[in-house]
């Protein structure tokens, strides 16, 4: 293997190999069950994924990266900064009456 790359492609050849074979599926799961219980229960597990929970998600990993990224929060308070600054320089060009 040269790269993480070739190590991927491989193990999803032999993941479609097992999935085109039943019997060898079979023999594998079997084999996988008394080696490893909690990975089959894994694997078997059904989602439901749904709209409020995928934006929940969604929202939550968005605050994680907000919290992270000093960008953000530049980004954040950059529009304030540029009212206030030009709030600013316009009152200072203007004459004073």
């Amino acid at each position: 293997m040269n790269s993480l790359e070739d190590a991927y492609v491989n193990i999803a050849k032999a993941e479609e190999k097992l999935h085109n074979d039943k019997d060898a599926l079979i023999n594998y799961t079997q084999d996988r069950t008394e080696e490893n219980g909690e990975f089959q229960r894994y694997l078997q597990s059904v989602s439901n994924p749904s709209f409020c929970t995928q934006s929940i998600g969604m929202f939550i990993r968005r605050m994680q990266q907000f919290k992270r990224e000093t960008r953000m929060w530049v980004l954040l308070i950059s529009p304030f900064i540029t009212i206030i600054l030009s709030f600013l320089l316009v009152r200072g060009l203007l004459p004073k009456v």
